[in-house]
């Protein structure tokens, strides 16, 4: 019975990670929505993880959580890495079909594979720290090297979302984005604890 509550209890958090996801993301005009929107999916499920508590999730409440300062310095950091992956993917492309040069097309993967990576810790350390920009993307680079099992972890855990969403599409529409950022929240803070531990205690 326990474990039923605790399935049950998960599938309604994630609908309502899916439906903040949908409103913040149209409340801000899908340009300025989306970013802000990913950071409040994560702020929440990270909530939820630190406090062991997966009840009382109130999307009005969190809706009315809105920062500016905050929307735009990670619409910012959002746009820098989506420009940073749209570069190395146009060049993926002429790599592999002008070029055609294996070492070259590896090395542009190998980059597109790291900002993803640097991309999945900025709103971990965004939910946690108050930083400056470059210092989020120098943070998000050092995540994920000394958290790199849990970087794997992220990926493998948004591949297999991925592949459920599009093997049962309803999933998808209920429950996309808590099916991504539940798992990417909990492996993210063991990751930050870790780089914390290597850098701080250094320090």
């Amino acid at each position: 019975m326990k474990y039923l509550y605790l399935i049950g209890s998960l599938l309604v958090l994630g609908i309502k990670i899916q439906l903040y996801f949908l409103l913040r993301t149209f409340k801000g005009g899908i340009i300025f929505g989306i970013f802000p929107a990913v950071f409040g999916c994560f702020r929440i499920a990270t909530k939820c993880i630190n406090d062991k508590d997966i009840s009382h999730v109130y999307l009005k409440a969190e809706l009315e959580k809105e920062n500016k300062e905050e929307n735009v310095k990670i619409n910012i950091l959002g746009y820098i890495f989506a420009f940073a992956f749209a570069v190395v993917a146009v060049n993926m492309q002429i790599s592999r079909e002008l070029i055609q040069i294996n070492v070259l097309h590896w090395f542009l993967l190998a980059i597109a594979l790291i900002i993803i990576s640097m991309w999945i810790y900025v709103i971990a350390l965004f939910t946690k720290y108050e930083l400056p920009i470059k210092q989020y993307i120098l943070q998000s680079f050092l995540c994920s090297i000394t958290g790199i099992v849990e970087t794997i972890a992220i990926f493998l855990a948004i591949g297999i979302a991925t592949a459920l969403g599009l093997t049962v599409p309803p999933l998808s529409f209920f429950l996309g984005a808590g099916m991504v950022v539940l798992p990417h929240a909990w492996f993210a803070r063991n990751a930050i604890a870790r780089f914390e531990r290597v850098f701080y205690k250094k320090a």
